[in-house]
Order: structure tokens, then sequence, then C-alpha cells
């Protein structure tokens, strides 16, 4: 407004320039709020939203007593002031509309759209396959304020006067709260949520046709409506309007009949024999040096000067009973715990100092005990967040040409491997436990690294699914060349697939050699592997 009519801006360039000067102002929001998530990221924008309102909105000195009087604005030389022309301005506020629709969704479908949701979804998932969690969230904030500029300028210029007062926070919780009404998620569910706003469509037509009386119900209905959702439907009602669609498609004959995805890992990897399975480029060949690493967390010592060595190609393992270290010492490696003493090196490079990120960048990535995938994505989009380029231009390329998804070669050798070519559609929470270890091993390894460390990958998986696991880690290091270090439970997967095996005790290297060494070393058997080979199962 004050561009419009002090500095006598045309009213194009008045709302692009006030865009990108609102875009710095989300950017240090975001930076500071950057540490909290959740209810405390909520209190921390609430707080910063009076603050603006009462230092800001309420101070007749920087808003004027009657608020900025912008006259009759044009564009091009076509009046489109609300008061003469309200047709005219709900032609502009729907082109508004549109574009801020077809900018979101392509970010949803670029490089971009996949980062945003895998930070969301889980950061150390993300920072596992190299992702810049930090430049994500930031470059949300700068995206949702000039999401927010946009809408601002449309509702603040829907008068002759600018008024402060329609920007207080309570419309803006109430906007937020029809937003999770109509679905967080979804560029559909934004439209639902400005039909049933304050002052919108529905309120609208309840006025005209029905009387004040009712419109005046609105905002009780939508905190109803609200709680209802956040109960039984989270993702809106424009999840609920799609998956009516669907059904309807479905018995009208015109959609795919679905794949049903296999149930044990067995099925999973023999799923697709019939298909031709692109040859694994081999990686590049990095052995992995630790040494003396020691990790302590106050004044508790939970790695001690532990060394171990990765060779290309090699299996090794690292056991232990349970609170041994051996999870420490993967997430030390990968950048995830601070080690006070040792070193790190991968192909002769010291990564000490390095972050998660840059870790996984220089050919070292690791899997979770607790798989850690993206469940609001697909196994396809798992795939590809761990194959898509790194870099800031894809935040602003994705705006205008989103670069559609595509798997690395690594990625696209993983899906026969793993036989996930059936599967490639559905989301985490559709398929069965062992199919799901298997897609985050797959995710993995689309990275291709020269060191994959894998944290109990058999975890949960019967005697069939982990001897077909346990040849799925074989052909990774024998055939893609890869260093594997193995922390698994599962004494007899570690005793058949590994080269060498390292065993710890309260932090310390207690053993180290072959497998058969480490099957006669007294110290082993009593610590973890008990009289007899058999007993081991207790302590997986």
């Amino acid at each position: 407004g004050r561009l419009l009519v002090s500095a006598h801006f045309s009213l194009i360039a008045a709302v692009v320039s006030a865009i990108v000067l609102v875009i710095p102002l989300g950017v240090l929001v975001g930076v500071i709020c950057l540490r909290t998530r959740g209810v405390n990221l909520a209190i921390a924008t609430l707080g910063f939203a009076v603050a603006v309102e009462n230092m800001v909105f309420d101070s007749p000195t920087l808003t004027g007593a009657n608020g900025i009087d912008v006259g009759s604005p044009h564009i091009f030389g076509w009046n489109i002031s609300p008061v003469s022309h309200p047709n005219r301005y709900a032609i502009v506020a729907v082109v508004m509309l549109t574009l801020a629709c077809i900018v979101t969704a392509n970010v949803r479908r670029g490089v971009s759209g996949r980062r945003l949701l895998a930070a969301r979804a889980n950061e150390r998932a993300a920072s596992s396959l190299g992702m810049q969690t930090t430049q994500a969230k930031v470059y949300a904030f700068a995206f949702g304020s000039a999401i927010a500029a946009l809408g601002g300028i449309v509702i603040g210029f829907a008068n002759s006067y600018i008024e402060f007062s329609n920007f207080s926070t309570l419309p803006s919780i109430q906007a937020i709260s029809q937003s999770v009404v109509g679905g967080v998620g979804w560029v559909a569910g934004s439209i639902i949520a400005g039909i049933g706003q304050v002052g919108g469509l529905l309120t609208q037509g309840l006025d005209q046709w029905v009387g004040t009386t009712l419109a005046g119900y609105v905002p009780l209905a939508g905190a109803v409506l609200l709680i209802v959702v956040l109960i039984g439907q989270p993702d809106g009602a424009a999840a609920i309007i799609a998956g009516q669609v669907a059904w309807v498609a479905k018995k009208l004959g015109l959609a795919k009949a679905a794949p049903q995805p296999p149930h044990t890992v067995a099925e999973t990897a023999n799923a697709d024999m019939s298909l031709a399975r692109p040859t694994p480029t081999r990686v590049a060949p990095r052995a992995l040096e630790v040494n003396d690493l020691g990790v302590a967390f106050g004044g508790v010592v939970a790695v001690d000067g532990v060394s171990l060595h990765v060779a290309p190609g090699e299996v090794v393992g690292l056991i232990g009973p349970n609170g041994a270290g051996k999870t420490t010492v993967i997430d030390a490696i990968t950048g995830y715990v601070t080690y006070q003493v040792g070193d790190v090196a991968l192909g002769g490079k010291s990564l000490d100092g390095m972050k998660a990120t840059s870790r996984s960048r220089s050919g070292l990535t690791r899997s979770f005990q607790s798989l850690e995938l993206f469940d609001d994505l697909t196994v396809f989009d798992n795939l590809a967040t761990a194959s898509d380029p790194r870099g800031f231009w894809p935040y602003v390329t994705d705006i205008v040409a989103p670069r559609s998804a595509k798997l690395s070669s690594a990625a696209e050798a993983a899906v026969p491997e793993f036989g996930l070519d059936g599967v490639l559609h559905l989301t985490p929470s559709q398929l069965p436990y062992s199919t799901r270890r298997l897609v985050a091993i797959a995710r993995a390894v689309a990275t291709n690294p020269s060191v994959l460390l894998l944290d109990e990958p058999a975890a949960g998986l019967d005697d069939q699914e982990t001897s077909e696991l346990a040849e799925l880690v074989t052909r990774l290091a024998q055939q893609w060349g890869m260093g594997i270090l193995l922390v698994e439970h599962d004494v007899a997967m570690v005793m058949g697939v590994c080269d060498r095996i390292y065993a710890l005790e309260l932090g310390r290297l207690i053993a180290s050699g072959t497998p058969i060494e480490i099957r006669n070393h007294e110290e082993v058997i009593r610590s973890y592997l008990g009289t007899a080979e058999g007993s081991v199962g207790s302590h997986a």
C-alpha cells in the first residue's frame, strides 16, 4: 500500500516488490525458529504475530489513524476497484489464487518438494541421504512468507482502505484451522478452506439465502469440524474427496487395479525375476578407517578407543550385547554423535568436523534400526529423494519448471535387486514390515555409497527373511563393491556373511578377527555368545 500510494509504484510493481521484501522477514523468522518444532514452533510464531500486531498494526504513528487509502487501483489501465468494480477485483483475486496454486503444485512435484517433505517427515533420515535439512526449513519459511504476502495483499486491497485491524492474530488462527479442515498437503485443501472461511463463499451464501443468524455460527461450526478432522481424518476434506473420487473411478472401471505387495523378503526378492536386472555400477572404492574413537555423554563413556577398518567389497560385523555401544559407534562414524577423541577417514580423507550431510555426500551412508522412512512419500519418491541432485538451484527452478523425479543408476539397479518393482507406487505404511526393511536399505543404496553401515537390518525378520537379506548384503559387497559395516544381533547371519568381525563390550573392543576366531574367542563367548551359539537368540 505504501509503495503504491507514497512511492507511486504501479500495482504490479508494488505487489512484486512487497512480496520480495517480505521474504527476508520470513527467512529471519525461520532462522530464529530452526531449533524448534511442533507446539514450541507454533507458540514462537504465534508470539511473533502478537508482537507485530501490538507494536506495528496498533500503532497509529506507523499505520495512520484510518489505514492506507489506496483509491482505485489499476492493472494495465484496467480499473479493478473493489468498490466500483467488485467483479473485476474478484477475477484478479482468482487469478492470484490460481498462480499460487500452480507455483505450489510445481514445488511439490519437483526436487524441492521432495526435500521439504523428507525434511518434515524425518530429519535424521534426510541428512543420511545428503540433504541440507536446515536449508530446506529456511526455504519453507521463505516460500510460505511469499504466499502469505500475496494473500495479505489480496485481502488488504479488498477495500478502498487497507485496514490493519483485518490482520489481527485471531483471523490468522481461524485461517490455519480452516486449512487443516480443508486438507494440509493438498492444493485443493486451500480452496476448500477458503470456501469455509469466515467471509468466504459459505458465509456469503448463508447470509444471502438463509440470514445472518445462521451465518454467524460458521466459526463455531469450523471449530467443531477442526476437532472432528484432527481425530478422524487428519488429512482433511480434500483427502476424503480424493478417496471418494478414486472409489467411484474404481467402480466405473476407470482405475487400474494396484498389484498386491509381497509379504516376505523372499517374495519381494523374487517378485520380478523375469525382468532384466540392470547391472549395478560398482561404487567408488574407498576404505573406512576408524582410529581410537571415543564418545562420552557427560561423565558416561559410551565408546572407548574403538578402531576398525572396512575395505571395499568387504562385509565387516560389529557385535556385542545390548548397551555395548554399537549404535553409538555408527552414529559417531556417520556424524550424528560428536566424538571427543579419535578420527574417521574415508578413502584416506579425514571426515572429522563434517556433519552427517557432508559425510553422506562423501560416500558414507547408513540405515537405521527404526527404518525412519518418509511415510508421506511413496517407495518411488523415497528412492528419488536419495537420487535427486543436491544444491540450491532446484528451489528456484522448481517454481516455474519442476524437475520430474528420476532415479539414479544405483536406485534403478536397487529396485529389481530388492524386488521393489511392484510396490513403487505404495507408501511405507501399505507394506509389510519385511518389505519396509528392504526399502530402507535400498534407499541408502540409492545414494551409491562407497561404505554402507547397516544398523540391525534383520531385526523383526524370521529365519527365511533373514537368509534372503543375508544374500542381498553379500551381493552388495561382491557385485557392487561396497564396504559394509553390519551391526546385527542375529549371530548366525553375522557369522555367515561377514569377512571379519569386531566384538564390543561396554564401549570397548574385546576382540577382532574372522568369524571362526570370534566364535572361539573366550571373552566373546563369556560376554555375548554364551556356551552355545544357538543361545544367542535371546540377545536379539
